[in-house]
């Protein structure tokens, strides 16, 4: 009996000092450095890229991420772009700030300088969603901006920062379009992801 009583008592403090430890504050370091991004970055156009058959066997992860995509994409691509390194970085450890709007672009039929956004799929909740913006609403000018194929690259960017910004969706009554202005303000989201 008290053999037992002594063995319990050793596994209960045994098991006791192993939770204390394992419960120790993380020494790592959370910052991502740019060749982690870079690898993440080739491995997701390697499965999601329409060109990846032209995508490079072996680039310089070394590179800021910036340099390292453009230094991968085709020739032929003019319509893909990287977010900034920070929003990579928050991304990359479950960090989001979203006005609520997930988009593509599309070339105007009408006028094939410029470019239209397309909403996608609108968070329910955010920014967007308040805004009553909907699925299959079309954007036109970010900022008071007309969106072309020279300027999208940039003018896109506003709608990834921490800044308010402007969109004017556009309506489509038969041939009259017909012009709505929204000022949205993004909306910080965090995502946690807990595995049992």
């Amino acid at each position: 009996m008290k053999k037992s009583f002594w063995r319990n008592i050793s596994l209960y403090t045994l098991l006791l000092v192993a939770v204390s430890v394992s419960c120790k504050k993380s020494d790592t370091d959370p910052r991502v450095s740019n060749s982690e991004i870079n690898k993440w970055v080739l491995d997701s156009m390697r499965v999601y890229y329409y060109w990846n058959d032209e995508l490079p066997s072996q680039p310089n992860f070394n590179q800021d991420p910036e340099s390292f995509f453009a230094s991968i994409i085709s020739k032929h691509d003019r319509f893909s772009w990287i977010q900034p390194k920070e929003e990579l970085i928050k991304n990359l450890n479950g960090i989001y700030k979203t006005s609520g709007i997930d988009f593509y672009l599309e070339q105007d039929r009408l006028n094939p300088n410029n470019v239209n956004g397309l909403v996608k799929y609108v968070v329910p909740g955010s920014p967007a969603n308040n805004l009553k913006i909907k699925r299959g609403q079309k954007f036109i000018k970010i900022n008071g901006t007309r969106i072309t194929l020279s300027n999208y690259k940039t003018a896109i960017t506003a709608l990834f920062e921490n800044n308010p910004f402007v969109l004017t969706l556009a309506k489509i009554h038969c041939l009259l379009i017909q012009y709505t202005t929204l000022q949205m303000e993004p909306k910080l989201v965090i995502y946690i992801i807990l595995n049992s």
